[in-house]
């Protein structure tokens, strides 16, 4: 197997954190391209048959850790985007006042399945053009996922019913599923044990605090990245 580069979204600080535990990734290389909030403007094109990230700080971050200013098609990459659901389920909207159909109580506003679903297909939709892109250009990729909805989120700490967020997140991550097996794309999702007997993601896999000292309200921590990356090798194969 080539060279394995992981990249993506702030979900890659975990596996450049659990990269230490995990001898067997000694081949592989983890960079951030940035946050995820770029992912909601378009950020990718493709110029001359080649793949280049247009969002500045992601084309920044790419030529500073590979050297290249184009999604080389010289080794596997790994791609860690489209399942970060905060941006659905982080509305306040949902600490009450509305529900998926399935889940609406009394005064609560039912929000279909579809409507669900078309949110999502909007939040995603740059990051497909994306994948679609690297697809089209020949790239050999897969993708990874974000960690499970944490149990400490912001919404629930409001008071949320944590299968809201738990619901919308399942859609969220269905159509995006759906989207890859029609490209022929592999995916990698957070490992099982992480997560609890509700799907939340167990307390001792989630990270602490900020660098601003702020509470982190989404994010694994390094143990998570290390079983995240254990998982990885273990469906992808391991790195040359």
């Amino acid at each position: 197997m080539s060279q394995l580069t992981i990249t993506g979204n702030s979900h890659t600080i975990a596996l450049n954190q659990g990269l230490g535990q995990v001898p067997e990734a000694a081949g592989v290389t983890v960079f951030g391209l940035g946050a995820g909030v770029y992912e909601t403007e378009a950020f990718s094109a493709t110029e001359a048959g080649r793949v280049v990230l247009t969002q500045p700080v992601y084309a920044e971050n790419l030529v500073r850790f590979t050297g290249q200013d184009h999604i080389a098609p010289d080794r596997l990459w790994g791609i860690c985007m489209g399942t970060h659901n905060p941006r659905l389920y982080g509305d306040r909207i949902w600490t009450g006042a509305a529900a998926p159909s399935a889940l609406a109580g009394d005064g609560q506003r039912p929000v279909s399945s579809g409507l669900i679903d078309r949110m999502a297909d909007e939040d995603q939709r740059h990051i497909r053009a994306f994948l679609t892109q690297l697809k089209d250009a020949g790239i050999r990729f897969f993708v990874i996922s974000a960690p499970p909805v944490r149990a400490d989120h912001q919404n629930i700490v409001r008071g949320a019913d944590p299968e809201v967020l738990l619901e919308i997140d399942r859609r969220s991550r269905a159509r995006f599923r759906g989207f890859l097996d029609g490209l022929g794309v592999d995916f990698v999702d957070f490992p099982p044990e992480t997560a609890d007997a509700q799907g939340l993601l167990r307390p001792e896999y989630a990270a602490g605090l900020l660098k601003n000292g702020k509470r982190d309200p989404h994010h694994g921590n390094a143990e998570y990245g290390a079983l995240m990356l254990r998982r990885i090798l273990a469906e992808v194969g391991q790195p040359a």
